[in-house]
């Protein structure tokens, strides 16, 4: 009897509620549609305001589902009906509880998505597009869903592509130019091509704008405007003379971008008029490198691949001279160099160097293979470098060389390798000191997942802390895929505790490629310390984060645009790859390079625990940042893709990483802080005596807010450029206080700096801020070479800064 009393009582529950819901929708239905008060008589005039609520609506519905609190409520947007119409029972709390206002939510949506279609066709005609003398056909709005990052399971799955000029007549164009008969745009920028459509049914949600056109609709979020293309006149897709169909020619590339649509024809025009190309390489969408049609331009012609995603070709014109044919598949490309001009320290490829008089690229291929490195770059015809990784600086564009013992190859140019694979895959040791052991000799370890190991890493679910069962899902063909397909539980990974003694160096280099799916992204790297514990799910399930440890410093790849109410700054910048430390909001102690998107580079980390300094750098830039002190034996990082929603990726191709003792790691010559005292105490205050120069910034121009102006600052300043400003961040000032700086120059290639300027007076205006000094000449240019600057503090030196004017 219990039991039956307990099931009839949950029953009559479901009824309530359900006449609750039904009484609600009523009251939608005939009293804020059917009254004097009602949508359409408020709106009949105006759909730009049925989507303008619609959109405060969807705003809403987002935040609850991500589980927001203190969303305001209905009443907000004059849409919660009079309580005369309502019976008393229905104004309960429940009415506010999160998941009721969603179910009313998507209800109160679909009615006005609905009104809206109304609006819109009772002052329109039929829905119809025109394209030159012909018109497609508007079908309506249908769902979508597959792969968000390529054509699987999509409903229109032949052909895609996206663009930032995208209109329907822009889709329906390239529909059937490839001869197929229907057309869907979606998501504002994205293009769909197919011959059957409508397979998830309707959909009520296409009204985003266009992003070639913003008074057209280009379809929703997962939701695709279909069109009818069927007997549309327009030219169909042929290659022309000197087109190579399904072939790649990779590397020696200068210059790459997106197509506005998918027309080899528009990277064939760009290198004919471009003087410095001589051939291209046309990718094709929603391939291999994201759905946008993509060109890369070449400053000379590579050997041939075959690669159905691709089409080639060679500028008419051009002479062609091809690498014998065992070095075709080894060669990668031309990429930069710098450091010691007489040794390894500070390469990009630096663990070994030759010079020989008879230098040829099968030679330095055989000394780098031979001696277990993955790389070998040759450079300045004669010179040979091995390494396990390279592109630290980014491209280059001056391989023109001739080998000193081969004239009929390239060995490099000035300060620039043409790089080659050895052929050697498997460069880690038997007996790898894995993170986590009781070993605490000098770590090395390199992962080239080739599958996942499972001693080295654990896989997670964002916020849930869910272990992933079957960490292989995430690697495919030899890459990390961190790929976000569920909203809010993207999968990560998390490094095993590795052991860091005092007086060692830990240093971190991978391989990645980064996408972003829309304007709230924080992906990255993020560094913690542990006492080598497991990781277990807090009792207060929101500081989920610390079950991996207490915070170190982060690197993460922002394109992040919301604001938290009543925090003055939410994240340290909006878009671009940031290194953050220690109270990074309170004492500016973060560092933004420029992004590099959807294309592989090179990131380095160098974290010194005796200086709490850590340094990033990525494809010639470099920034550095104060870690909170470690205090405990080990660390350990997680990889991840967190945001917003689905879309989002990062794709990890290596890692490596070593500890070394401090006089045996690389720290760099770059902007290190050289502070030894302890920046922070265990409550993150500011400690030492004096002030502490958190940065130092170069910039070409200055705002009148006193910041530097965006996009001018660099540690690269071109020659004769006078003049510059000096902006110096620092924290914890007191009125006596004083700042002096030391400027060295050295010519490039020199050892002797020379002093230029010494001055130890200078006086801060306040605690915390930041100070800027125009720099200039009174009669002629600054000399072309490297700057170093050295800052003090009561005369005692506290931070270094190195930039250079000119080129080598």
């Amino acid at each position: 009897m219990q039991a039956i009393r307990r099931k009839t009582k949950k029953i009559r529950r479901k009824v309530v509620m359900s006449r609750k819901i039904i009484a609600f929708l009523l009251c939608v239905v005939f009293y804020c549609i059917g009254s004097g008060w009602s949508y359409a008589v408020q709106f009949k005039s105006s759909p730009a305001e049925v989507k303008r609520l619609i959109a405060q609506l969807e705003d809403e519905l987002q935040r609850l589902q991500r589980g927001e609190k203190g969303v305001g409520g209905y009443a907000k947007y004059g849409f919660q009906c009079p309580k005369e119409l309502l019976r008393g029972d229905l104004l309960i709390d429940q009415y506010f509880d999160s998941r009721a206002r969603i179910s009313v939510l998507k209800k109160e949506l679909e009615v006005l998505n609905q009104l809206l279609s109304l609006l819109t066709s009772s002052t329109s005609s039929p829905s119809s597009t025109s394209f030159g003398s012909l018109t497609g056909r508007n079908l309506g709005c249908f769902k979508d869903q597959g792969d968000p990052y390529g054509l699987n399971g999509r409903d229109l799955a032949a052909f895609g592509f996206g663009s930032d000029q995208m209109t329907p007549d822009l889709c329906m164009r390239e529909c059937a130019r490839r001869g197929y008969r229907y057309a869907g745009v979606q998501y504002s920028s994205q293009c769909f091509c197919g011959n059957s459509y409508g397979k998830y049914g309707p959909a009520i949600n296409c009204n985003m704008k266009c992003t070639g056109d913003e008074n057209q609709i280009c379809g929703g979020n997962w939701a695709n405007s279909i069109y009818d293309v069927a007997g549309l006149n327009v030219p169909k897709i042929h290659y022309g003379d000197g087109v190579e169909a399904n072939i790649d020619r990779p590397g020696l590339d200068y210059k790459s971008f997106n197509l506005p649509y998918p027309d080899y024809k528009l990277c064939q025009d760009a290198c004919e008029n471009a003087p410095e190309c001589k051939a291209w390489t046309y990718v094709k969408p929603y391939t291999i490198q994201g759905p946008y049609a993509r060109c890369w331009l070449k400053n000379a012609v590579p050997n041939p691949v075959r690669n159905k995603h691709c089409i080639s070709g060679v500028k008419r014109g051009t002479h062609i001279s091809q690498n014998p044919p065992s070095l075709r598949d080894n060669y990668i490309g031309c990429f930069k160099d710098q450091g010691d001009p007489y040794g390894t320290q500070g390469r990009d490829l630096d663990k070994k160097i030759v010079s020989a008089s008879d230098m040829s690229v099968e030679k330095c291929i055989s000394i780098c293979r031979s001696s277990g490195y993955r790389y070998a770059g040759v450079q300045y015809g004669s010179q040979c470098f091995c390494d396990n990784d390279y592109g630290l600086f980014g491209p280059a564009n001056n391989c023109d060389m001739k080998c000193s013992g081969n004239p009929n190859e390239i060995c490099g140019g000035f300060w620039a390798n043409s790089v080659y694979a050895t052929g050697v895959y498997n460069t880690g040791t038997k007996n790898e000191n894995f993170p986590g052991s009781n070993n605490h000799l000098p770590q090395t370890f390199r992962d080239d997942f080739n599958s996942f190991n499972s001693a080295v890493w654990e896989a997670y679910e964002w916020k849930t802390l869910r272990r992933v069962k079957n960490g292989s899902s995430l690697v495919r063909n030899g890459v990390l895929d961190l790929a976000c397909n569920r909203v809010d539980q993207s999968p990560f990974i998390s490094s095993k505790p590795i052991l860091i003694n005092a007086g060692e160096v830990f240093t971190l280099r991978r391989r990645v490629k980064v996408h972003y799916a829309n304007n709230y992204f924080e992906g990255g790297i993020w560094f913690y310390q542990t006492d080598g514990s497991n990781v277990q799910m807090p009792a207060n399930r929101a500081a989920w984060l610390s079950a991996f440890g207490r915070g170190l410093f982060q690197v993460t790849y922002y394109n992040y645009f919301y604001e938290k109410p009543g925090v003055r700054q939410y994240v340290p910048a909006k878009h671009g790859f940031v290194l953050s430390g220690a109270n990074w909001r309170q004492l500016g102690n973060y560092g933004v390079l420029q992004p590099i998107w959807d294309q592989w580079f090179v990131e380095e980390i160098v974290y010194d625990p005796e200086t709490a300094t850590v340094r990033y750098r990525v494809n010639g830039q470099e920034i550095t940042a104060k870690s909170a002190p470690l205090n405990s034996p080990y660390i350990r990082f997680i990889m991840h893709s967190y945001g917003w929603y689905t879309g989002h990726d990062i794709q990890v191709d290596w890692v490596e990483w070593s500890v070394r003792p401090r006089n045996q790691a690389d720290i760099g010559a770059g902007p290190v802080m050289i502070d030894t005292t302890s920046m922070f105490d265990d409550n993150s205050h500011v400690g030492g005596s004096g002030a502490i120069i958190t940065k130092v910034i170069i910039a070409t121009r200055k705002l009148p807010s006193g910041e530097p102006a965006p996009g001018t600052v660099t540690d690269n300043l071109p020659a004769g450029n006078s003049p510059f400003y000096l902006f110096v961040y620092y924290t914890g000032a007191r009125p006596t206080d004083r700042i002096g700086v030391k400027w060295f120059w050295r010519p490039f290639g020199s050892p002797k700096e020379e002093l230029l300027f010494d001055k130890d007076n200078g006086k801060l205006p306040k605690r915390d801020g930041v100070f800027s000094a125009k720099i200039s000449l009174d009669n002629g240019t600054f000399p072309d070479g490297e700057y170093h600057l050295i800052f003090s503090v009561n005369g005692k030196q506290v931070f270094e800064k190195y930039f250079t004017i000119g080129r080598k």
